[in-house]
């Protein structure tokens, strides 16, 4: 709203001409135009309405946040691993399984993310997340799956 404000204040106005200036009932009215407008009580019940608004859909998107938590641990796994400290570590099958089990939950969780999700005037989009920890969880599960192979061999 401010800048708005700022942009209509530099518009010449017919008022402002030289020619019209007997026609002006008020020569504080052309040259305070910015302060008559923040002292409508229209223009701030609305920026009130608007500021409002705004608080209310920033803490439901706060809230709704709370669905990126079984995220988390995938995004901070796919940051520390390395695939091959990862092969070069003996695990039993028992611990294969259970980790191929962790990453079909995980894969699961990320079929369940909503890529867009509108809160009010808000837009929460998770597109490049999902793009970044998809090819993490693909990666691992086919590593995983080598390592299995070689095992039964």
């Amino acid at each position: 709203a401010d800048e708005m404000i700022q942009l209509l204040c530099r518009i010449p106005r017919v008022l402002d001409a030289r020619g019209c200036t007997e026609h002006r009932s008020s020569v504080a009215f052309a040259a305070k135009f910015d302060q008559v407008v923040r002292s409508l009580p229209l223009f701030l019940r609305i920026m009130n309405e608007l500021h409002n608004k705004f608080r209310t859909d920033f803490g439901q998107a706060m809230n709704s946040s709370a669905a990126f938590d079984p995220i988390r641990p995938i995004y901070d796994e796919s940051k520390a691993f390395d695939p091959e400290a990862y092969r070069s570590d003996s695990k039993t099958f028992t611990e294969l399984r259970a980790e191929f089990e962790q990453i079909c939950a995980w894969q699961r969780e990320m079929d369940k993310m909503r890529t867009r999700e509108s809160i009010g005037t808000i837009e929460i989009t998770s597109r490049q997340l999902k793009q970044t920890l998809l090819p993490f969880i693909e990666a691992k599960k086919d590593l995983l799956k080598s390592i299995i192979r070689d095992e039964a061999r």
